[in-house]
């Protein structure tokens, strides 16, 4: 078991390792494609005004001017920067901070570390040797306190940025993200802040208890007096009343 928990959570982190490492282009992706969209819609926005331009210097009397004029003003006051809707913005979601980024590696480092760690305990406990059954036990007990520490940091510290910046994405997608929200937005961009961080908490908190399990499990098993007995070469000692 050792060896299958070991190799299929390697596998994991390797993928993990591999998206980790791509974030940044991602983020240089999502900035280029938002600069250009920006551009496009100030390219549009200067060729309606100056269509109105020419719309007034056509215009036959104040009244017509004018309304030209109001119709200039309405385009000038919209927002000059608006991404299209449905547009997701994954810049605002935090993941570029230094401290979620540094989180996330030594939360990867260590992981794969203690991960290889076991697999090597599960390769020894397979040919029985001695020292397989320390390393298992102190990996066990060191997969337990690594979930305890990575997991509270995560609740404590990264938890916060991901909830803020996650509703930061989601107010960027909207018609007009340079116009200040109205009470009633703000409000519930709160609550839905307030949402996100329950959810990452809740999810921390199953972390830390199933990923608990195996380790709490191989510790017990691992100090039955029989697998020290057949790891120490010995026979195993009879229980009371076993024939």
């Amino acid at each position: 078991m050792n060896i299958i928990f070991a190799t299929g959570l390697m596998l994991g982190m390797t993928c993990s390792g591999i998206y980790l490492a791509v974030i940044p282009t991602l983020l240089k992706f999502s900035a280029d494609a938002q600069a250009k969209v920006t551009a496009s819609v100030e390219q549009r926005r200067q060729a309606e005004l100056k269509q109105f331009v020419d719309a007034e210097k056509a215009a036959k009397t104040d009244e017509e001017k004018e309304a030209v004029r109001a119709q200039r003003r309405e385009v000038e006051l919209r927002p000059k920067t608006v991404m299209p809707g449905g547009t997701i913005d994954i810049s605002k979601m935090g993941l570029s901070d230094p401290k979620v980024v540094s989180y996330y590696w030594v939360d990867l480092l260590t992981g794969m570390l203690l991960n290889l760690g076991m697999l090597i305990a599960g390769i020894g406990l397979v040919r029985l040797r001695p020292w397989a059954l320390k390393l298992a036990t102190w990996v066990a007990i060191a997969k337990i306190i690594r979930l305890f520490l990575v997991y509270s940091f995560f609740t404590v510290m990264i938890a916060p940025k991901l909830s803020h910046g996650g509703v930061q994405m989601i107010m960027a997608m909207s018609a007009a993200p340079q116009a200040k929200p109205s009470p009633k937005v703000a409000a519930a961009a709160d609550d839905l802040e307030l949402a996100y961080l329950r959810l990452y908490r809740a999810y921390a908190i199953g972390a830390i208890a199933l990923g608990s399990i195996y380790p709490v499990v191989l510790i017990w098993l691992l100090n039955n007096p029989g697998a020290r007995a057949a790891c120490s070469g010995r026979k195993r000692p009879q229980a009371v009343g076993e024939p």
